[in-house]
């Protein structure tokens, strides 16, 4: 049986067209399924709460964006009868990008109903002070959870997505925060053992998958099925540079300047000077200045091509 939680208003009401697709080819077909809502924040994890309770098997699959899919991961109890599935109708769907599921939600419904491969997915664990949130692809401090965060509350951002144009957003955000942006000291510490000082820091990312920010590839060989997490960070770059950098990013090529540090670990640790922004896959998770990552031990099934 198949259980689809389905965010209506992903990307300004586009959930809403493309349920309406899947919906019409699971009935041609005659697939069995049942279809829950989400109503309000985090109703998505209360769902995949109550669904992962039962023992018989079960396939749960997300449609929305990597929101969504985070939602649904926090609330699911992962055991040996729960696969995920994924149909992606976000802005970014970088963890879409990363497994090479289609865009098309036809398509990835296809790779649903006929996977043959079950991956077994990383979940990435943030912790700070009483908050505890996992994550599929990524998680980060400073400037760009900072852009998560306006992002969220953006009237532009509907604008821009009922044209197909949300990208347009995350640019224009990306531009205001780096004019107003104050980089800060902080400290890393990987597994423990190695502790890292930078001066100034514009932001720090901690990934399981390669891409994040709508297409960014700021860690190019994140692998989310090794139980390491790859850091990037980008420090003590001039802020015109960063506008010629950030670009670059999208083919992984940043890696090449100077003051962008690429580093793996299982446990890091993220010291900051001042509070600032947190997200887990896009969403925000207040202002923080110390920070725990790590990788959950129990992984999660996960329906690929």
């Amino acid at each position: 049986m198949y259980h689809f939680i389905i965010n209506l208003k992903a990307r300004s009401g586009r959930g809403k067209q493309i349920w309406f697709l899947v919906e019409k080819t699971l009935k041609e077909k005659g697939i069995p399924y049942c279809s829950y809502f989400t109503k309000y924040p985090s109703h998505a994890s209360e769902l995949a709460k109550q669904l992962s309770l039962h023992t018989e098997p079960r396939n749960i699959i997300a449609v929305g964006g990597d929101g969504t899919v985070n939602e649904v991961i926090n609330g699911l109890i992962p055991n040996d009868n729960i696969t995920l599935g994924y149909i992606p109708a976000g802005s970014s769907n970088d963890l879409a990008r990363s497994l090479s599921i289609s865009p098309l939600p036809l398509n990835a419904l296809e790779t649903i109903l006929n996977s043959k491969n079950i991956l077994l997915h990383d979940i990435g664990k943030l912790e700070c002070n009483e908050l505890k949130r996992n994550f599929m692809v990524s998680c980060g401090i400073g400037f760009d959870a900072a852009i998560c965060h306006e992002a969220m509350t953006s009237k532009i951002k509907k604008v821009f997505n009922k044209l197909k144009l949300g990208k347009l957003t995350y640019v224009g955000i990306a531009l205001k925060q780096l004019l107003f942006y104050q980089p800060q000291y902080g400290t890393i510490t990987l597994d423990n053992m190695k502790k890292f000082e930078f001066s100034n820091i514009l932001f720090i990312s901690i990934q399981n998958h390669k891409y994040e920010g709508g297409g960014f590839m700021f860690c190019p060989d994140a692998k989310a099925v090794d139980q390491i997490l790859d850091v990037c960070i980008i420090e003590n770059i001039p802020k015109l540079k960063i506008l010629s950098l950030l670009p670059s990013a999208f083919k992984g090529n940043h890696i090449k300047h100077r003051g962008v540090h690429v580093m793996k670990g299982r446990q890091i640790e993220i010291q900051m000077e001042k509070p600032l922004a947190v997200h887990v896959d896009g969403e925000p998770c207040g202002m923080q200045n110390s920070i725990n990552i790590s990788c959950n031990p129990k992984k999660i099934q996960f329906l690929t091509n």
